[in-house]
């Protein structure tokens, strides 16, 4: 067998792989989707009071939905800048790895992949926090008050 072919026979092999860990990160992206909505979801319970004392002093419904869903945008945005730096880390020591087990060139990092997570992350953080805003934003000052 020549180097050429093996090299071939193990990027085979790591297409599996590449395949395995772009399934478990979109895993991972709908299981922190549906944390942050029921996060969200009990932040809203707990605070039914704040939005009664909101609607009180005038605060109208796109109010509430801006507030709920900014807090989620802002959760989801905190969420990236701290896991950025331990991706990229962990992505050039899985290329190294890689890299070194097709014996072809070292894997990189794609430069497209970065901003279409964070747009993904964003997106999916306002998507998720909808439900929470608008349970929060259909309260009257009276339900929300008596709420125990």
């Amino acid at each position: 067998m020549s180097q050429a072919q093996l090299g071939r026979a193990l990027a085979g092999h790591l297409y599996i792989l590449i395949f395995v860990l772009i399934v478990m990160s979109i895993l991972m992206a709908v299981v922190g989707i549906l944390g942050l909505a029921s996060t969200l979801a009990t932040g809203v319970l707990e605070r039914t009071r704040e939005f009664a004392v909101l609607r009180a002093i005038g605060a109208g419904t796109p109010a509430i939905l801006r507030t709920v869903i900014g807090e989620g945008i802002f959760i989801a945005a905190s969420s990236v800048a701290a896991a950025v730096p331990i991706c990229v880390l962990l992505t050039i020591g899985v290329a190294r790895i890689a890299g070194t087990a097709t014996l072809g060139p070292a894997l990189g990092m794609s430069a497209a992949a970065l901003p279409l997570w964070l747009s993904i992350v964003l997106v999916g953080a306002a998507a998720a926090s909808a439900y929470p805003a608008w349970t929060a934003s259909k309260l009257t000052i009276r339900q929300a008050l008596a709420y125990q």
